[in-house]
């Protein structure tokens, strides 16, 4: 659950829970491979989480959970190579990477800061240097991914606090201006773009079963 597939489709990254490492399968030839090296749980209690691959399907971007007790964002390459720390904040507690942008610019995470604050941001695959889109106070995205033209993220959220059903919304980039997309009673969950940017598709239960659904957007 933690990983996802490369752009080209040949690999898969996941966390190999054996010692806590990223890791990549890949799927025609049925080999393993790890990125990291920690060692064992007995040497290090440091691991790896969520992880999004790049574009051009060179490099990943992933979560680690250093022993210091924080997450960092992180980057290596597909070969393992060049690896380093892109952020690093002791007040974000714990962080989800959802996208990179389709430039390959900006990396779209969450953060959960020690004030109990989660914010959606933006951080530069360049820098490090970090942006805030919206601070979403006790709620939790399920899913956050870029347009294909880069311009606008969908995120689905819980329509209430503590309400397991959750509605679907735009939020344009350069305007900051959050859409409505799904306002429904029922669970709606977001599961990407389109790749001509001009559908989303959808989970929702709204008829009994969890289906998937497709809406149209313009502008």
């Amino acid at each position: 659950l933690e990983g996802a597939p490369s752009p080209d489709g040949r690999y898969l990254s996941y966390v190999d829970w054996d010692t806590g490492d990223l890791a990549i399968y890949e799927m025609a030839a049925g080999k393993k491979r790890r990125l990291t090296n920690k060692g064992t749980w007995d040497e290090s209690k440091e691991f790896a989480e969520f992880s999004k691959w790049s574009p051009d399907g060179k490099q990943i971007v992933y979560d680690w959970y250093n022993k210091d007790d924080f997450i960092e964002l992180r980057i290596v390459g597909l070969d393992g190579s060049k690896p380093r720390i892109l952020y690093r904040n002791e007040e974000v507690t714990w962080a989800q990477v959802y996208d990179w942008s389709p430039d390959g610019k900006q990396i779209l995470a969450c953060f959960n800061k020690k004030d109990g604050s989660k914010q959606i941001m933006l951080v530069s695959v360049a820098e490090g240097s970090e942006r805030i889109l919206k601070t979403l106070d006790s709620k939790w995205p399920g899913k956050i991914s870029f347009s294909p033209d880069g311009c606008y993220i969908v995120y689905d959220l819980p329509s209430k606090k503590d309400s397991t059903s959750r509605d679907i919304f735009l939020l344009s980039i350069d305007e900051n201006r959050e859409v409505p997309l799904i306002e429904h009673p029922a669970s709606d969950r977001v599961l990407g773009w389109a790749p001509d940017g001009k559908h989303i598709l959808f989970v929702s239960d709204r008829t009994g079963s969890p289906d998937i659904w497709v809406i149209g957007v313009t502008d």
